[in-house]
């Protein structure tokens, strides 16, 4: 595996190796998404284990995202909310994308939806959620091809509200509007196929 995150995580050479093996280890990581994380931290100018909020956004926002977006990924990895993201959350996060279970993974797109942070999702929350990838995609797709496009169409929004819709009929037990992750969870496992877009990001 080599050293090459010892320019990017804290502690010596062979701290840093033995670290990211049990990374690996532990998440089931195989060596094409290790030099893509290895990349990821290049990227985003991880220093000491950490990275900044500007960096973040400024990288993200190259690739693709639009600004807003980049900030809610940002505050769903930051999950002590200190406005810097250390190395156990990247590795946490990216361990979970790369290898993590379903239940693992929809809690980080609930946290990704949950752009105000108290626990639970509203509608408006799911279609904002959903439009941000709908946009990501098309903008990402953009950054390839130097094409311009419509992010999303008056069609797509409206599949988007039926989706939504049928959703939260599905997911709120209690009808009160709105979806503990608890419910979110149980929603995809009772419908996986109508809630497939959970756990999209």
């Amino acid at each position: 595996m080599g050293n090459d995150g010892s320019k990017y995580l804290s502690g010596t050479n062979r701290e840093v190796e033995q670290k990211l093996e049990r990374w690996k280890s532990t998440w089931g990581v195989q060596d094409t998404q290790y030099k893509n994380f290895i990349n990821v931290m290049k990227n985003l100018k991880m220093r000491d284990g950490k990275i900044s909020k500007k960096n973040f956004k400024k990288t993200f926002v190259q690739v693709g995202f639009e600004p807003i977006s980049a900030e809610h990924l940002f505050n769903a990895m930051d999950k002590d909310g200190s406005g810097i993201i250390d190395e156990d959350e990247l590795l946490e996060f990216y361990g979970i994308t790369y290898g993590g279970t379903i239940s693992e993974q929809l809690r980080i797109s609930f946290q990704l939806f949950d752009h105000n942070r108290n626990g639970t999702l509203d509608k408006q929350e799911v279609r904002r959620g959903f439009r941000e990838m709908i946009s990501l995609g098309t903008r990402m797709m953009n950054h390839v091809s130097g094409e311009t496009t419509v992010y999303y169409s008056d069609e797509q929004v409206k599949n988007l509200e039926e989706k939504v819709d049928a959703i939260f009929a599905k997911a709120d037990k209690n009808g009160d509007g709105l979806l503990t992750l608890a419910e979110y969870i149980v929603a995809y496992e009772e419908a996986p196929e109508l809630c497939a877009l959970l756990k999209q990001f």
